[in-house]
């Protein structure tokens, strides 16, 4: 198994965590998001127990009342059908009875430190996050990683200038990182300094001109700057690389409703309420 930041690889699948995106080689494989957010805690945990009563803290927390067994049984089916296996035979999700599950798989991360504040991330909780990143930094300074999820942590925050910061030092240690521009670009879009945050997006693509988020990037940015026919073709080439999720769906939709293009942004509007319930 190989990782590399965010991603996570088992058998012939890799899930990005960051991106909340399962593909199986090349292919991207649909999950709703209540199901993609149940295996991501399964492969973040490998190799342990996770209960159900966990699960159900994790998915729906402690006050909503909803039919629990069903709907969790509900996901690990769609999860099962989606690796391509079954209860009886399981090669990734281990059925431990009347107890919970585990992802079998000998999955790990590349960079485990850059992973730490994850969880916290996912449950809003950017200050705890935040923490860890801070440690995280200490105990492997050399680690581009670190600095990116510092990034993030500052965003969350809304402290755009020390993400920007953190996202230049990770620039720093991997110069060839597309990841960090587009931390950069990120962080000047939030700050609205879209100028900025173009230059940046710009810089992303010269060293990897099939990232899909940094095509995304530059198409909200350009949107910002009501550059809509240079905006729709760079959205709609994110859409092609990275799949039908519903920030680049509800981006591309925006796009083409701002330039006239009715038909098109009303049928992207159904594909959203159609396939992610917006």
């Amino acid at each position: 198994m190989e990782d590399s930041e965010s991603r996570v690889r088992f058998g012939p699948f890799t899930l990005d965590v960051h991106a909340m995106e399962l593909r199986k080689f090349d292919h991207r494989i649909r999950l709703r998001p209540q199901a993609l957010t149940l295996l991501i805690h399964l492969v973040t945990r490998a190799g342990d127990l996770v209960t159900r009563e966990e699960l159900r803290g994790r998915l729906w927390g402690e006050d909503t009342f909803v039919d629990f067994e069903h709907g969790l049984n509900f996901c690990i089916r769609q999860i099962r059908r989606a690796l391509g296996e079954s209860a009886a035979s399981p090669r990734f999700i281990e059925t431990v009875p009347r107890r919970g599950y585990r992802f079998l798989s000998p999955s790990s991360r590349i960079r485990s430190l850059a992973v730490l504040p994850f969880d916290n991330l996912y449950d809003w909780q950017p200050v705890a996050a935040q923490t860890y990143c801070h440690r995280a930094t200490k105990l492997s300074p050399s680690s581009s990683a670190g600095r990116r999820w510092q990034a993030c942590c500052f965003m969350a925050l809304g402290r755009y200038d020390e993400s920007v910061a953190a996202a230049t030092e990770a620039l720093e240690l991997d110069p060839l990182s597309p990841l960090a521009h587009i931390l950069i670009s990120t962080a000047h879009y939030f700050g609205r300094r879209y100028d900025l945050a173009l230059a940046e997006a710009n810089k992303a693509l010269e060293f990897d001109p099939h990232h899909a988020e940094s095509h995304r990037f530059k198409g909200i940015t350009l949107l910002q700057l009501d550059e809509l026919e240079k905006a729709i073709p760079e959205l709609e080439t994110a859409l092609r690389l990275m799949g039908e999720g519903p920030a680049t769906l509800g981006s591309l939709g925006r796009a083409y409703a701002r330039a006239g293009r009715l038909w098109f942004g009303a049928e992207l509007r159904l594909q959203l309420a159609t396939q992610w319930g917006f």
